[in-house]
């Protein structure tokens, strides 16, 4: 009887949606619910437990243990959601835990699962009645609905009955610009279209096949994205129209499920790159955008995953190899160029081919004091000679602006004890009557 009271109430309290999936905790098979446990269950089935003892409604509920540990999920059987569509799941709880729901779909990001709803936490309350929604980002019918369970406690646990998921309407894009996009003054960065569908367009700046493609709408702070697509492979100067999810993916702001895709010409102009240092590119408006950091020094060789570290008095960075792969000598400077990315708690640039990385200089000209640095990098000692012997005074400034040595010379010959600085990029200062200098200085132990 607790099934068709529901189902009644359920159709007058949402008019037109339709109901894809209704359990009242009633049925149950080999000590699992029947329309529960589904391919994506990952608690353990010895803490699944038919709970007989003050169910919502009929004769049982379902009782999940999770006393220690990371959250578990609790999924249902596979169900059928279309792309965009907005499910409302509905549900009674009580008991002492925490519960909060998503959806797995197979999306191309969070290895095919949504974010999370937030917690609902439950300390010995009674029946509550409970309505998160989630979004679809596929349109499948291998889908998943998750009840995700954290610390839970006896005596109860959590308690879980009467489940409805009903569908809402299919929510059409969001017409947004790139800047639209990413623009936030939030202090997380998150975009303020997060998790909405959007249609958006702009120029292809860089492009790697089976792996997704940048895109700028004009030059400035906000206006690049990444765009996750492993299906399309426009090339640099095409201006493409997409239609996608926006997603933060660990603070990175990125459009994912790629719904609709256009090439609307070809061989347009590439917006100029930004030309700035390893950090003020490290700012949320530079997100993706095309720039040009210059006079950095290949700080270490390229590791297992083709980064490396390029830094310079001004801070470091990295260099990665997702649209290209270059192979840089450890010590020498460059000029590197590309779209910016925030991966893995870095910021990196990522060079396109090898015309984005071109030979810098490690000497700053000011004025007309000449002067030699050896070696560079250097370890123990550091050896400045100098064309004169006249007064000079010669001061070692670290990347945070920081003077870490202050010395007088009245020789052509100064020598600096730096065994006890840290490794990095210094800037070298020389002043003496007939002008000054600025030398870049790398320390390696």
């Amino acid at each position: 009887m607790k099934h068709i009271t529901l189902s009644a109430l359920l159709l007058i309290g949402i008019g037109a949606n339709a109901q894809i999936f209704s359990s009242d905790l009633e049925s149950w098979t080999d000590g699992s619910p029947d329309g529960f446990v589904g391919a994506k269950t990952n608690i353990p089935t010895d803490s699944i437990f038919q709970e007989n003892t003050n169910p919502h409604g009929g004769s049982s509920a379902v009782r999940l243990q999770l006393s220690t540990g990371t959250h578990k999920r609790f999924t249902t059987a596979p169900q059928s959601v279309t792309a965009g569509a907005t499910y409302d799941i509905t549900f009674w709880v009580r008991g002492t835990g925490s519960i909060r729901t998503s959806i797995y779909d197979g999306r191309a990001t969070g290895s095919g699962y949504a974010s999370y709803n937030d917690y609902v936490v439950l300390a010995g309350a009674g029946w509550q009645e409970v309505t998160q929604s989630v979004t679809a980002e596929m349109t499948t019918a291998d889908a998943e609905f998750i009840f995700s369970v954290l610390s839970t406690a006896g005596p109860d646990h959590i308690v879980l009955d009467d489940v409805n998921i009903a569908d809402g309407v299919v929510v059409p894009p969001t017409d947004a610009t790139i800047y639209q996009i990413q623009f936030t003054e939030d202090a997380s960065g998150n975009s303020p279209l997060m998790n909405t569908n959007v249609s958006t367009s702009g120029i292809v700046t860089g492009a790697k096949a089976g792996t997704g493609y940048f895109l700028q709408d004009g030059a400035g702070a906000w206006n690049g994205i990444f765009v996750n697509d492993a299906v399309n492979n426009p090339v640099l100067g095409d201006l493409v129209e997409v239609t996608a999810s926006v997603q933060e993916n660990f603070n990175y702001t990125r459009l994912n499920g790629v719904t609709a895709f256009a090439v609307q010409s070809s061989g347009n102009a590439i917006p100029a790159p930004e030309v700035l240092n390893p950090t003020s590119v490290a700012n949320e408006q530079w997100e993706s955008v095309l720039v040009t950091i210059q006079d950095v020094q290949c700080m270490e060789a390229p590791n297992s995953f083709g980064e490396w570290p390029i830094s310079n008095w001004l801070g470091s960075m990295l260099v990665d190899d997702l649209l290209y792969a270059h192979v840089p000598t450890v010590g020498a400077f460059y000029n590197v160029t590309g779209p910016t990315q925030y991966a893995f708690s870095a910021w990196r640039v990522l060079p396109r081919d090898i015309n984005d990385v071109s030979v810098g200089t490690s000497v700053i000209e000011q004025a007309g004091v000449q002067v030699s640095t050896y070696p560079n990098p250097a370890t123990d000692l550091l050896y400045i000679g100098l064309p004169t012997a006249d007064r000079t005074e010669l001061q070692l400034v670290d990347a945070a602006g920081r003077t870490v040595i202050n010395q007088v010379t009245a020789s052509d010959r100064a020598v600096l004890e730096i065994r006890d600085l840290a490794n990095g990029v210094y800037m070298l200062a020389i002043r003496n009557a007939t002008g000054s200098n600025t030398v870049r200085v790398s320390i390696q132990h």
